[in-house]
């Protein structure tokens, strides 16, 4: 019995320091492979910046801009902005809803277009464009600036 637990004691240790040199090299940076010793770093070092936009592009989309209707320009396209105005008129049409916003300071209008499928991802934006178009109250929209058929147009994405 005594040369049986000898063997099988020589195996679990073979099996565990073999695991443990197998898992140890696993893990091992290729510095640590060739010898070379490694410092922890990532406590000090900085963490990556996100990239910066650069003004030229025609997508800031992670930034959304307060501007009045006037001040919404052809350079803005692709930019998410928000915008208030009263609404003028209201359209439909295959589920989505057209809007024309009007600026609450001048007489400068802005085509914005509601899509069926944003709408029925988030209910209640086609009904409180149409009460806020029965009332003339003044709406907050924020959406993304586009271009459809030569004329400036705000792709809606959130009303309030």
């Amino acid at each position: 019995m005594g040369k049986n637990k000898f063997v099988i004691w020589t195996l679990i240790i073979i099996i565990v320091v073999g695991g443990y040199f197998g898992y140890t090299k696993f893990i091992q940076t290729p510095e640590m492979q060739n010898g070379g010793t490694t410092i922890d770093t990532s406590a000090s070092s900085p963490k990556p910046e996100p990239p910066k936009s650069d003004s030229n592009t025609k997508d800031n989309s992670n930034t959304v801009n307060n501007v009045s209707v006037s001040e919404i320009t052809r350079d803005m396209q692709g930019q998410y902005v928000t915008t208030s105005g009263t609404i003028t008129t209201i359209s439909g049409g295959k589920g989505h809803t057209f809007i024309t916003l009007k600026d609450i300071n001048n007489d400068k209008t802005i085509k914005g277009v509601l899509f069926r499928q944003e709408n029925e991802e988030n209910t209640g934006r086609k009904e409180l464009l149409e009460q806020n178009a029965k009332t003339d109250n003044i709406v907050n929209i924020e959406g993304k600036v586009d271009i459809y058929e030569n004329e400036l147009e705000i792709i809606i994405k959130k009303v309030y």
